[in-house]
């Protein structure tokens, strides 16, 4: 049943039989029900705030794409489309729904168009094809269209269509083409032979030159091996070449020596091999480029040597070169792109550069660019940070040349370059100098650089010169013997020439301070070359307080040894199995003088006995293998005396020169043992007795209960029925008596349950201010008999706990119980209230009255169980001193808190803190 359903049924008995407790239910559930239908209303609103939002995001994500798509019907009629195919066919934005899509279709495409829509099923729900599309102002556009088949949510066909123009690509196509025939067109009146070859060393192409070099006939040497035209030196020569050109996809350049049988001379040809690449990157073939170079060969063979270093320098450079128009769109792409963009050349030519130019740097890449292209000719050096294919940043190093005027470039040809490595090693050695400088002027020493021949300092750290009291001019102008006390001139002329002579010296002396004192000094001095001119490092260690420290660390060591030899523990050093060192308090542990001890005939094995004795083996063998053993441990050994002592044992392994010692210390506690036997046997036994008790309360509370719920009742009939006052005043009498050993017996049952873990809770979310609003004037029956005022204030707001709210009874019943017994006029007050406490929302419940209050060094007592304020057989109040004791332990299982202050004569108050939301 929902709440709604609840709610008529409620009102249906209300009107039935009109009662104002009902009313308040109802009302009650009118609320809760109104909350519920504004969370829905809240939820539904949240709900159409995210499908808003979904919405808005997949139609910026669908504008978005970089691509061309297009919804159409089954009649080929637009029916959505994206930002892009606006552009794409040059329309205005809200003219293109319902339109036919095959009116933008080139005529010669159309049959082919419609043979491929038509193919698709749902075994075969995409293709791709070419497309020439026509846009609204009458521009060509070459594109690949991709369809695929689709439904609506009504189960109508429709189609989806992705097109890529590919103008740009058919423009690069064509420059290729015009590329290939400006280079035969080069080829051909080249004063050098060229010519390309497969794998094989077969010629694939040729110009006039190299046939006219070798003695051939152009028309016959294509399809021929190489070996067949030229001589068998140069072919052997090329043939290895090229298969290391294979097998690499280096460049090779090389000057060969050539017998020409046709003129018997002796010339000089310039080979130079370059690896043709296909467009997956792998080497398809090998161009060669052969130039005679006789002529020169002895007039500039030094030029040529030059000449050929570089041209080897720029073929294996490991720079990127690149050629754009004047936006920066490259339509040639260096073979190496991939080494240092991480993208291939191919890959490359698409990319927009701005897209992967850091931030920072786009306008200076920008600028640069556009300085170059106002400025034909000139070079613009420049540097950025480029995002690598990986996602990683890089710094490229671009010179920018403008070649627009060169008619075989026609373009501006970028040369790029990574410096990452660079800038890192810059930085790294930008920082090492500022480390090693902030060393050398923060180090707590000083340090300097002296001129052996002045005997002054040329450089020298803030250290050198504060720590004697000096400013930097008057130290920069002081010699070594002016702030040395120790040595002469003489002596410090003879010790400069031994550290020159042996390289360094390490000595003690005493520096001057500017007041007079002195300081003692440790001098450590080397002897360096700093462009070319020999310098002596020294470093000066200030070790007055280092002599005060080891005087200290003797007396120190002094004071420990007398420690360790008085100690009432014994010490002892282990080495194997065998001691080396132990204290007196060993011998009368073991009591065997320390010789004994000490001698080499003597081990632990004879100490040892039983399982203690493998126990102490296994650990000496594991302590040697380097394992690691627990520190602390117990033993039995038997004395000098022959009496079992059981000891105990803390040990720490350590290593001094590559010996493993055990330094441990030796307790015995073999009287303390027998106590704690002593003390275990006792408690076993009062545990049991306690059990015991914990039983024979269980049953003796069931039979108890049983005949005295028999006193209670009988006596109560009678005193319905009676009417003679004497006889009502003993029945009220017996009805007291029984009340009083009822709740005495239930507060002994209650402590059992506690005491032997049995009493379970039942937790809930309890309403603490609606709960104890039950405490008011006609529900506090115990207050009928004495002239108390008895008030209740409750917080305003709704105060939860999670509690057991027959346990919470139990805890107020008792506390209210106490302020009245110990209140014979005055008041009674509960208050509910919220504080925030130790970092928390804590509920607290207080009762406070105005009785006789508790004395200070009693209120630790009565918590205790069977404890009262007033003690003995003359104290004044009822009760076995069970109800503070019950309350305390509860509120511990509610994880609560009581505080209780007190002061005779004026009253008591009681505190309960309980965690709330």
């Amino acid at each position: 049943m929902n709440n709604w359903e609840k709610f008529e049924k409620n009102l249906a008995e209300l009107k039935a039989n009109p009662d104002m407790d009902k009313v308040d239910i109802l009302l009650e559930e009118i609320n809760i029900y109104r909350f519920e239908l504004e969370a829905q209303n809240e939820e539904l609103k949240r709900t159409n705030l995210i499908l808003y939002e979904s919405q808005r995001k997949y139609e910026d994500l669908f504008n978005s794409i970089p691509i061309s798509n297009i919804l159409i019907d089954s009649d080929l009629k637009i029916k959505l489309y994206n930002i892009q195919t606006v552009i794409l066919l040059q329309a205005e934005r809200f003219t293109l729904k319902g339109e036919d899509f095959t009116k933008f279709i080139s005529p010669d495409f159309q049959d082919a168009f419609y043979f491929s829509i038509n193919g698709l099923d749902e075994n075969n729900p995409s293709v791709s094809m070419e497309l020439f599309l026509t846009a609204y102002l009458g521009r060509k556009i070459p594109s690949t269209a991709s369809i695929r088949l689709s439904k609506d949510i009504n189960g109508n066909i429709e189609y989806i269509i992705s097109l890529i123009d590919q103008t740009n690509r058919r423009k690069l196509e064509l420059e290729l083409i015009e590329s290939k025939s400006i280079y035969d067109s080069l080829a051909s009146t080249l004063p050098f032979g060229i010519i390309r070859t497969d794998k094989n060393s077969v010629i694939l192409d040729s110009n006039k030159f190299f046939s006219e070099l070798f003695h051939s006939d152009y028309s016959s040497i294509i399809g021929k091996p190489i070996r067949e035209i030229v001589s068998n030196d140069i072919a052997d020569r090329i043939e290895s070449n090229n298969a290391f050109i294979l097998r690499t996809g280096k460049t090779i350049t090389e000057i060969s020596d050539y017998f020409d049988p046709l003129t018997r001379e002796r010339k000089y040809l310039e080979i130079n091999e370059i690896p043709i690449l296909d467009l997956l990157g792998n080497v398809s073939g090998i161009q060669i480029l052969i130039k005679d170079v006789s002529e020169f060969k002895k007039s500039e063979q030094v030029l040529k040597d030059s000449e050929y270093k570089f041209r080897k320098l720029v073929e294996d450079s490991s720079d990127l070169f690149l050629i754009s128009d004047g936006n920066a769109n490259f339509f040639y792409v260096g073979a190496n792109s991939e080494s240092i963009t991480g993208y291939s050349p191919e890959e490359a030519l698409k990319l927009k550069i701005y897209d992967h130019i850091h931030n920072d740097y786009q306008d200076i890449i920008k600028n640069a660019y556009m300085e170059s292209f106002n400025n034909k000719g000139m070079t613009i050096s420049t540097e950025g940070v480029f995002r690598h294919k990986d996602g990683t940043w890089k710094w490229l190093e671009l010179k920018i040349t403008n070649c627009m005027d060169d008619p075989l470039i026609k373009g501006i040809i970028t040369n790029i370059r990574d410096i990452s490595d660079k800038k890192e090693t810059w930085k790294i050695i930008t920082e090492a100098e500022n480390r090693y400088r902030t060393l050398f002027e923060f180090l707590p020493n000083g340090l300097l650089l002296i001129d052996p021949k002045t005997k002054k300092a040329i450089d020298f750290n803030n250290a050198a010169y504060i720590n004697l009291g000096y400013s930097a001019e008057e130290f920069a102008s002081m010699t070594i013997n002016q702030y040395d006390i120790v040595e002469t001139e003489e002596v410090t002329r003879k010790r400069i020439k031994k550290i020159i002579e042996t390289g360094g010296d390490d000595f003690e002396t005493r520096h001057r301070r500017k007041d007079g004192s002195s300081v003692e000094v440790l001098v450590k001095v080397r002897s360096i070359n700093i462009n070319s001119q020999t310098l002596m490092m020294v470093m000066y260690q200030d070790i007055s307080e280092l002599r005060a420290i080891l005087k200290e660390k003797e007396e120190s060591e002094l004071k420990f040894q007398a420690v360790v030899e008085n100690a009432l523990d014994g010490i002892y050093l282990l080495k194997g199995k065998h001691f080396i060192y132990v204290n007196d308090a060993i011998s009368r542990i073991t009591g065997y003088t320390r010789d004994e001890i000490l001698s080499q005939e003597f081990d632990v094995d004879r100490l040892l006995i039983g399982n203690s004795k493998d126990f102490v083996n296994e650990r000496i063998q594991m302590r040697e293998s380097g394992s690691e053993n627990s520190n602390n441990y117990e033993v039995e050994i038997i004395n000098k005396e022959n009496e079992k002592r059981i000891i105990d044992i803390s040990t720490k392994t350590y290593t001094l020169n590559d010996v493993v010692l055990s330094i441990g210390i030796m307790r015995d506690i073999t009287e303390r043992k027998l106590i704690e036997n002593e003390l275990k046997s006792a408690k076993d036994a009062a545990l049991k007795s306690v059990e015991i008790t914990n039983t024979i309360l269980n049953n003796l509370g069931h039979e108890l209960r049983t005949p005295l719920n028999g006193i209670l009742g009988f006596t109560k009939i009678l005193m319905m029925e009676l009417d003679d006052p004497e006889l009502l005043e003993m029945t009220k009498l017996i009805t007291f008596s029984g009340q009083r050993l009822k709740r005495t017996l239930e507060a002994l049952l209650t402590l059992s349950e506690i005491e032997s873990d049995k009493y379970n809770l039942i937790l809930d979310q309890v309403n603490l201010t609606h709960f104890l609003s039950m405490y008011d004037n006609f529900t506090i029956d115990l207050l009928q008999d004495k002239p108390i005022e008895y008030s209740l204030d409750l917080s305003e707001e709704d105060i939860v706990i999670s509690s057991d709210e027959f346990i919470l009874h139990q805890i107020l019943y008792n506390i209210l119980d106490n302020s009245y017994k110990f209140t014979d006029n005055g008041f009674v007050k509960m208050k509910l209230s919220k504080e925030f406490v130790e970092n928390k929302n804590k509920a607290i419940i207080e009762i406070c009255d105005s009785g006789i209050g508790i004395e200070e060094d009693k209120i630790e007592v009565i918590f205790l169980p069977f404890r009262q304020g007033s003690e003995g057989v003359s104290r004044k109040f009822e009760g076995i001193g069970l109800g503070l004791t019950i309350v305390q332990k509860i509120i511990q299982k509610l994880n609560g808190k009581l505080e209780i202050f007190s002061e005779v004569g004026k009253g008591t108050n009681i505190r309960l803190l309980f965690d709330c939301e």
